[in-house]
């Protein structure tokens, strides 16, 4: 509903019990999270209160555990948050395909995939409008005078932009902020497992020998998820991803489960010429 609420519904579960300091349940997150889900849309500012509880959280003690003679044991702004409250955050993150918690790494790995396909899209001449969108750090290289990048993200409609901070190196007119976009991301497409991307990564190397590469295209009307397998580590070295079939091109058409795919193909980047080829397919059974 707004920022505001949301504190007001975590300060509700902050009172004190007793000579014990505040303890964060699941039943409490439930409400918090009713509280920041209230009217279909978690603002920046809710989620992030959410995750700080996650953060801030201590274990609760078990039973029987020592206690000091002190009362309260602990300083006032210490609170515990049980194993159910937890997960009802997490879970909050993972319906509504926020950039928090464990939904994190999942989110920012989603979005380097379509950065690695198709770079950070085209520059544009000013700020967009962000209000409203989640942050989400995707490298920051700032120590070694690389750039911070950011993802701005919507986490409705999977539009997003990247914001790019350089560090200085070659003068004040490269730190920016650089803003590019816009950029989509399918944020309901299944995450590919790392057993997946193990079970291609044998495929790709029982069948390197005898694939042989095209550079005459995919067939056309299916949509493919992409995952990088291979990279040679040489500057004319080749990159291997998968291309994996999930349905057909079409608005709306549901994607398949790329965990239960059961062939690829094989796209090669790279190389002396710097040319994109694919082959396949190959079967993963």
């Amino acid at each position: 509903m707004s920022t505001l609420s949301v504190r007001k519904a975590i300060q509700s579960e902050m009172n004190p019990h007793s000579c014990n300091n505040a303890v964060i349940t699941g039943p409490g997150m439930k409400k918090i999270g009713a509280a920041a889900e209230s009217d279909g849309i978690v603002r920046p500012g809710e989620a992030l209160q959410i995750a700080d509880l996650l953060v801030k959280g201590h274990t609760p003690p078990k039973p029987g555990q020592v206690m000091t003679m002190a009362c309260p044991e602990h300083p006032a702004s210490y609170f515990s948050i049980d194993g159910a409250a937890k997960k009802e955050a997490n879970a909050l993150f993972v319906r509504n395909s926020l950039p928090y918690g464990k939904n994190e790494a999942v989110i920012r790995a989603k979005i380097n995939a379509v950065l690695d396909q198709n770079g950070w899209g085209e520059q544009l001449a000013k700020k967009p409008n962000t209000t409203g969108l989640h942050a989400i750090e995707i490298s920051n290289k700032l120590m070694v005078d690389g750039p911070k990048v950011e993802a701005l993200l919507n986490s409705k409609t999977g539009k997003f932009f990247v914001k790019v901070t350089g560090s200085g190196m070659g003068g004040p007119q490269h730190i920016g902020p650089f803003y590019y976009g816009p950029n989509s991301v399918d944020l309901k497409a299944p995450v590919i497992k790392d057993s997946t991307l193990n079970k291609m990564r044998a495929a790709l190397m029982k069948n390197l020998d005898t694939l042989e590469f095209s550079a005459s295209g995919m067939p056309l009307g299916v949509k493919y998820t992409r995952a990088e397998l291979m990279r040679e580590k040489h500057p004319d070295g080749y990159t291997y991803s998968a291309l994996i079939p999930t349905g057909v091109v079409y608005p709306g058409a549901p994607s398949a489960d790329p965990n239960k795919a059961t062939q690829i193909y094989i796209e090669r980047s790279g190389g002396f010429a710097g040319l994109t080829e694919v082959a396949g397919p190959i079967s993963l059974k």
